[in-house]
């Protein structure tokens, strides 16, 4: 479940806008200069700043599989103390760095 927040004003799904998979429409474009953001109970997915015109954004990342790898994470923390889970999560560690490093 996400929610949708305009200048901070928290937007009704169904009314104010309609999400997909990896966007968010709007019944109508938020003014030119409103900042539209987009969070899950993990965290932030999207800052947009809005143009004035546009009905639907497109989100960077699919808000599906955002909040599925936020779970397993989140479930991932709650199991730290676990040898095995402690290694996969080093491991990764090691494999996200590299990634950045090597872009």
């Amino acid at each position: 479940m996400i929610s949708v927040h305009v200048n901070g004003v928290l937007q009704v799904p169904g009314i104010d806008y309609l999400a997909a998979k990896n966007a968010v429409s709007f019944a109508s474009p938020p003014r030119a200069g409103d900042l539209i953001h987009v969070s899950s109970l993990q965290g932030t997915i999207a800052n947009i700043m809005a143009d004035g015109s546009t009905y639907l954004y497109q989100m960077l990342t699919d808000i599906e599989r955002h909040e599925n790898i936020m779970n397993l994470l989140n479930d991932a923390a709650k199991y730290y103390d676990n040898p095995a889970v402690a290694d996969v999560l080093e491991r990764l560690r090691v494999v996200v760095e590299l990634v950045k490093e090597n872009g």
